[in-house]
């Protein structure tokens, strides 16, 4: 991580890279709800001021994978649902339990014609995350 923006006992973020392109979040214990609500808050105050093309990657290891106690979907579509201005993907690394209900939150933002749903991915490591943004980078810059 090149800048680190906050921290606290069980996660790290901060910009990835020195264009500040690519906002990293590395989870790596275990956490609330209420504390991914307060993280939320933290993106909306960092990317709402972001004026250009950026990324976010989310990499849950070492305990950070690990889903609250309590009901999952409300919770899942309640975090997808806000949207940052000019977030290209979301790609979240390590978190296989999650996948299926990040789809089910994913397709019925589809279903209800939110721009946003596709722009979330699910991979295994942060390698593969980070290769998917610079596919989507090079990808863009052929299209213009």
């Amino acid at each position: 991580m090149n800048t680190v923006l906050f921290e606290a006992y069980n996660y790290q973020m901060g910009w990835y890279d020195e264009q500040q392109t690519i906002l990293y979040l590395d989870v790596f214990a275990p956490w609330t709800w209420n504390e991914m609500y307060l993280l939320v808050g933290d993106m909306l105050g960092i990317l709402g001021n972001t004026h250009y093309d950026f990324y976010t990657v989310q990499w849950f290891h070492d305990g950070g994978e690990r889903l609250p106690n309590g009901i999952t979907l409300p919770h899942v579509k309640r975090i997808m649902t806000i949207n940052y201005p000019h977030e290209q993907l979301l790609i979240m690394a390590g978190v296989p339990r999650w996948k299926p209900y990040m789809e089910i939150a994913s397709r019925a933002m589809r279903i209800a014609g939110m721009q946003d749903a596709d722009k979330f991915r699910f991979v295994d490591t942060v390698q593969e995350a980070l290769a998917l943004v610079e596919e989507h980078k090079s990808n863009c810059m052929r299209s213009r």
